[in-house]
């Protein structure tokens, strides 16, 4: 069998297959792969956020142990950012990390293709983690930047009637202490979009 070279204009090739009629045709082509990346991508992020310690701990109640560290080792997150007993405050974020994630393709230069996602942004997901006595700020913006009153915090680990959590109070004198301001939700969303790109 006879051997033959054939040279192909591959930036001809790729007008064609995103011009007319192909285009819907690889549109929806490059939508599906899109997508499959996108699905993976996020239940890479959910699972990130769900095991990482500082959601850990949170979900760990008001009796938990300061894993994550940002306290020094003294009570927890929990009743340190003063949630009521009883509160999940962590699964209206993975809610919102987990909702189906829309993708969008359009036709770009050079037979590329633009994808737009309508992903969970840092801003949404802020607004769904408020700190229950701080009027307008997030816990997980806190979590990145620092939450003050960790000289005041008193970790009782029983239960007190004055305790939104039930196991710790502020009190006037301050201790000393400085919170660990810690990596998180920004980190994440980073990695995600990291994936997507790749």
């Amino acid at each position: 069998m006879a051997k033959t070279t054939v040279h192909i204009d591959q930036r001809k090739l790729l007008g064609e297959l995103s011009a007319g009629r192909n285009l819907k045709v690889t549109s929806n082509i490059v939508k599906t792969e899109v997508d499959k990346k996108i699905k993976k991508s996020q239940d890479d992020l959910v699972r990130e956020y769900e095991n990482h310690p500082v959601t850990k701990e949170i979900d760990a109640g008001p009796n938990a142990s300061n894993s994550s560290g940002t306290l020094g080792g003294k009570g927890n997150l929990f009743s340190f950012i003063g949630f009521n007993r009883g509160d999940n405050p962590t699964a209206p974020v993975k809610t919102r990390l987990a909702r189906p994630i829309k993708s969008k393709v359009s036709k770009g230069s050079f037979g590329r293709f633009k994808v737009e996602v309508d992903a969970a942004t840092k801003q949404e997901l802020e607004e769904v983690s408020p700190i229950p006595w701080s009027i307008g700020r997030s816990w997980l913006d806190g979590i990145e930047k620092g939450i003050s009153g960790l000289g005041r915090y008193l970790f009782k680990g029983s239960n007190l009637k004055s305790s939104r959590s039930g196991t710790a109070i502020q009190v006037t004198n301050s201790k000393g202490g400085r919170f660990q301001n810690t990596s998180y939700i920004s980190k994440m969303l980073n990695n995600f979009y990291k994936r997507l790109s790749k």
